[in-house]
């Protein structure tokens, strides 16, 4: 009795009067926030994140008409035996790094909302839960019949298992962080290698000239 009554004490301290969570407390998504209508009122976070994705895939849909198009111009330059094809190749190149790292960001952002939405339905679901078990936590347990008994055994497991799914989601947000960073120092480091070989290359030009001349 006294194992029974201390887990029901626990229970009301850790959901009964728990706040809802701050917007850091899932990951810090202060930059993923549903944006306001034009009435100033907050949209739903689903509209929010429909609208979101939608321009994120019309964004998708330029960079790749724009990869197609540099990439076609790119093997020309490489092709050509232009005097100025060296420095053309080289703008062409960081154009498509830059190309990289847009399409990086939006593959990114796309998965920020996909776990801005996911713990949107999250916090909508304890605070469900957490209003049902306050109400039965509420009852004297001489009060409760066995069905309400057994039901709040089954919103507290269902409570532990909301909140360790929110767990995840931030575990999953600092795995897709250092992943972009990872992807990020990827580029550069390609990116620098690219006009590193270019100046190479402009240096060998530069010593044979000089031969040439002597």
């Amino acid at each position: 009795a006294e194992v029974t009554e201390e887990r029901k004490t626990k229970a009301k301290d850790e959901y009964g009067q728990q706040k809802a969570p701050e917007s850091n407390e899932l990951g810090g998504w202060q930059d993923v926030s549903p944006a306001e209508s034009p009435d100033g009122s907050f949209r739903d976070t689903s509209e929010y994140v429909r609208s979101e994705i939608r321009l994120m895939e019309k964004q998708q849909a330029e960079l790749d008409e724009r990869a197609v198009r540099m990439e076609s111009e790119l093997r020309r330059c490489m092709q050509s035996d232009s005097g100025d094809g060296g420095k053309r190749e080289e703008e062409l190149m960081q154009q498509w790094f830059a190309i990289i790292n847009e399409k990086n960001a939006i593959l990114r952002r796309q998965n920020e909302l996909h776990l801005l939405e996911q713990a949107d339905d999250l916090e909508k679901r304890h605070e469900l839960l957490n209003r049902e078990l306050r109400k039965l936590l509420s009852v004297e347990d001489w009060q409760k019949s066995p069905q309400d008994k057994y039901r709040e055994e089954m919103l507290l497991k269902e409570l532990y298992k909301v909140v360790h799914q929110r767990d995840e989601i931030v575990q999953i947000q600092d795995t897709q962080q250092q992943r972009a960073e990872e992807e990020d120092a990827t580029v550069q480091k390609a990116l620098s290698t690219t006009k590193l070989f270019k100046g190479n290359k402009e240096a060998d030009g530069s010593s044979a000239a000089q031969c040439v001349v002597q």
